[in-house]
């Protein structure tokens, strides 16, 4: 039933996407160590409920095909003296409409979901405001690019929130408060 609705949310291209395995322990600070790989393949909703079920880590290319998403991200690779919390307070007071996500080694993912698809040009100047605003000028924006170059071109993939399902480090945070998979 998640693997379905995740699905949906997180709609990318439906052709290729990432899989990260971590090697190691990350260092306080730091960011985790691991192997990403892309595949050549669509993702399916067996291979989300093995994400969910801590089994194989997915990521998702927002951009897809046509040049639209359903979703971007920025990926504020921040972690001394990172506060979470901080930053999801000022979010919701600013009103902005992005979802703060805690990352793999501690940073944090923030989402921007659409209804409709729009173009990718468009959701990124919006996302790279915000990450200005913040303070994070130099956080990466996903999708990375405006459109596919060629019809081979795969785009960048970011790696998906709640790996492990509600015992993951990768959840939603709102109102300063933990939320689970179903929230």
């Amino acid at each position: 039933m998640f693997a379905e609705r995740i699905m949906q949310l997180f709609n990318g291209l439906d052709r290729a996407h990432g899989e990260y395995k971590l090697v190691g322990e990350a260092k306080p600070g730091h960011k985790f160590k691991g192997k990403a790989v892309t595949k050549k393949a669509p993702v399916t909703e067996a291979k989300w409920q093995k994400h969910l079920d801590g089994e194989v880590s997915i990521g998702i290319i927002p951009i897809r095909e046509d040049n639209n998403v359903y979703f971007g991200a920025i990926d504020i690779d921040s972690y001394d003296n990172f506060n979470i919390i901080e930053l999801e307070n000022i979010i919701y007071e600013r009103q902005w409409p992005v979802l703060v996500v805690r990352s793999k080694s501690g940073g944090a993912h923030l989402y921007m979901f659409c209804e409709y698809p729009i173009p990718a040009a468009k959701i990124r100047v919006k996302l790279k405001q915000i990450a200005i605003a913040l303070g994070h000028h130099t956080a990466e924006i996903f999708p990375k690019q405006d459109k596919m170059m060629s019809k081979d071109d795969i785009g960048n993939w970011i790696n998906m929130p709640y790996f492990g399902g509600d015992d993951s480090e990768r959840f939603c945070i709102h109102r300063s408060e933990r939320l689970s998979l179903e929230q």
